[in-house]
């Protein structure tokens, strides 16, 4: 066993169970024998909750992701009726929803196919 001083020099090599005294610091210490130890032993950490709370958001977040949502827009000037929307995902849906709106409002001359196409754009 190599042995330093607390000023961080060397003082001397001890065998275990040699039995020779050595002094360091002015403390006389005789190597009986070696356990092995780890460096880091943690028993509790308390960062652990925090790392599973960001996981479980992480989660929720890519499932959030996946859930289409679209909205559509009705807006009247004068005699014109202008119909337009978005969707994040289901385009052919929201292709569906504006063929029921327009259906739904008799809106002459403006057809679904039109409009789809500037939202698919």
């Amino acid at each position: 066993v190599a042995i330093y001083g607390p000023d961080g020099n060397f003082v001397g090599v001890r065998r275990p169970g040699s039995n020779k005294p050595i002094v360091v610091g002015g403390t006389e210490i005789i190597v009986n024998e070696l356990r092995g130890a780890a460096g880091l032993d943690l028993k509790v950490d308390p960062g652990v909750p925090y790392v599973y709370a960001g996981f479980a958001g992480l989660l929720v977040t890519v499932f959030v992701s996946y859930v289409s949502h679209s909205q559509i827009w009705l807006w009247q000037d004068g005699d014109e009726l202008f119909v337009g929307g978005t969707s994040n995902r289901a385009k052919l849906a929201l292709l569906k929803e504006l063929e029921e709106v327009l259906a739904l409002t008799n809106a002459a001359g403006v057809t679904a196919k039109e409009t789809a196409t500037t939202v698919m754009k």
